[in-house]
C-alpha cells in the first residue's frame, strides 16, 4: 500500500471517515465493505457513494442523497461511463483507478464554474475489498467548499 498522509485532510467530516476506514481495516490492507456499516457514520451519511469496482467499470452502488442533490444527477445503479458530465468522467476515472492500484486512499479537490457560478469541493476515497486485499469497493465521501 502506498503511503498517504492524512494530515492533507483539512475537513473534518473527511478526516473522522479516513479514521474509521482506519480502524475498521487494522491489520489489514482494507476493510471488507460489510466492515463500514451505516449505522456507525451517521455523520456521514449522504455525503458517501459507494462505487462497485468491475473489470475496467465502476458502478454506483449507492450514491449519498446530498451529493446526488448538488449534482443534480442520481448516480446509483448506473456505470462511470453514463455519468452526463463528459469532461468528469475522464478525472474521476484517473481517480477510481489510482486508489485501486495503490490499494491507499485518494484525495482530491475540484474547483468548477457552471450555470450556479464557481464551486468547489474535496473528495477521498477509500478502497476495500471483501478479502481485505484486493479492492472491490470504493466508498467515497465529498466535502464542498463554500465560495
Amino acid at each position: 500500500m502506498s503511503e498517504f498522509d492524512p494530515s492533507i485532510l483539512d475537513d473534518a467530516r473527511l478526516r473522522r471517515f479516513y479514521e474509521h476506514w482506519t480502524a475498521m481495516r487494522g491489520t489489514h490492507a482494507l476493510p471488507a465493505p460489510a466492515d463500514i456499516d451505516p449505522l456507525e457514520i451517521p455523520w456521514a451519511l449522504g455525503w458517501v457513494s459507494v462505487i462497485e469496482v468491475g473489470s475496467g467499470t465502476f458502478r454506483w452502488r449507492l450514491d449519498g442523497s446530498r451529493l446526488a442533490e448538488f449534482f443534480r444527477v442520481e448516480m446509483t445503479g448506473k456505470v462511470l461511463d453514463a455519468y452526463p458530465y463528459a469532461a468528469a468522467v475522464p478525472i474521476l476515472r484517473a481517480d477510481f483507478e489510482r486508489a485501486v492500484a495503490a490499494r491507499a486512499p485518494v484525495y482530491s479537490r475540484r474547483r468548477y464554474v457552471d450555470e450556479r457560478g464557481p464551486w468547489a469541493y474535496r473528495a477521498l476515497l477509500l478502497p476495500s475489498g471483501a478479502d481485505r486485499a484486493t479492492p472491490d469497493t470504493l466508498f467515497q465521501i465529498l466535502a464542498l467548499d463554500p465560495e
